[in-house]
């Protein structure tokens, strides 16, 4: 059921919109530029203070009704991600675009094709790319060699709350306290050998 939600500057002039609960608080950003025709940093709510861009309007505990104060400006990135390994850096904004920058080749792997709009957190190794969205799915990209590539796994990289990386592979954390492994298998991609001792990690 939608949420009718109003956001008010501080001069007093504010507008409403409506949001699904399962929605992204940046949808709720984003709705809120657009009414008041203003740039929108962050939304402020009394019980929860500054909010999340990447959490759900459920999480953060948005009720039917509730006035949202707005902080003018524009966003930063909803995630960043490092890594010595692949000697780079990556972030993620609310619209979706990604921007990786460095040194190392995994600093060349951003292309046009990349699109994560509700990010909450990217992780990379020397070559390749990790993003859990708001959702629990997971997104890679990069080289297949260092786990560009998670089709093999696709279907158990559900309700991921955590991923680790090695020099060339990737760990998830599912939220049943299962792990799940991809890439390299020298470097730890594969972990069906002790897959029973990683349960309910």
């Amino acid at each position: 059921m939608a949420l009718t939600l109003t956001a008010s500057l501080l001069s007093g002039r504010s507008a409403s919109f409506q949001v699904e609960p399962d929605d992204p608080v940046n949808v709720a950003r984003k709705l809120a530029a657009e009414a008041l025709g203003i740039d929108v940093a962050a939304l402020v709510s009394t019980s929860a203070g500054r909010l999340n861009n990447a959490a759900s309007i459920f999480s953060v505990g948005l009720q039917n009704g509730e006035c949202l104060a707005v902080v003018p400006g524009k966003p930063g990135p909803l995630a960043v991600g490092s890594s010595q390994l692949a000697n780079a850096m990556v972030a993620a904004w609310g619209d979706g675009q990604v921007v990786s920058w460095g040194h190392g080749p995994a600093a060349k792997l951003i292309r046009d094709g990349v699109c994560l709009p509700h990010v909450q957190s990217i992780v990379m190794n020397a070559g390749a790319f990790a993003a859990i969205g708001v959702d629990g799915n997971v997104v890679t990209w990069g080289s297949e060699m260092h786990g560009g590539n998670s089709t093999s796994v696709h279907e158990q990289l559900v309700h991921i709350k955590h991923i680790e990386a090695s020099e060339s592979s990737f760990a998830a954390l599912r939220s049943d306290g299962c792990v799940v492994a991809w890439g390299s298998r020298a470097s730890g991609g594969d972990c069906r050998a002790v897959q029973e001792q990683l349960m309910e990690v």
